[in-house]
């Protein structure tokens, strides 16, 4: 769930293109145009609603246009991951997968900050000792206070 306080907007993130809107100016529910991918969450970033769809993928909606922009990126890594609008950054924090020749594969937890200028995400793992992601946690929520 993520809400937009000066349009007075709530958007409900979830599924395979599960989104919900409403508009409490007018006490109703909206419709957005489909968005034929899963998302995992979502928050207003620059006065749009950016939702994370995967390790390379992030769709945009923008409320004036009423109209989605979807950006792939080969850089952001994440799996499962949340998202936030911090300090005019998108963050975010999920499962950074590292593959390895001989087969196995490595979980962590990770961390993200997209590069605007340069679209592009620079994703590092946390270094807590012993959190290994999906064994110990899962990251449900990421909030900014």
């Amino acid at each position: 769930m993520v809400a937009d306080d000066i349009s007075n907007i709530l958007y409900m993130v979830g599924g395979k293109g599960q989104l919900q809107v409403h508009d409490n100016r007018i006490s109703r529910w909206l419709k957005l145009p489909e968005l034929k991918k899963t998302c995992y969450s979502g928050c207003i970033h620059e006065r749009k609603l950016e939702i994370s769809c995967g390790s390379s993928y992030t769709a945009v909606f923008h409320p004036v246009a009423n109209k989605w922009q979807e950006k792939s990126s080969n850089t952001k890594k994440l799996h499962d991951d949340k998202i936030v609008s911090y300090e005019n950054r998108l963050w975010a924090v999920g499962d950074l997968q590292t593959y390895y020749s001989y087969g196995n594969i490595d979980h962590n937890l990770g961390i993200g900050v997209s590069d605007a200028l340069v679209q592009e995400w620079n994703c590092w793992p946390s270094y807590l000792p012993g959190m290994t992601y999906r064994e110990n946690f899962k990251v449900l929520q990421v909030v900014v206070f």
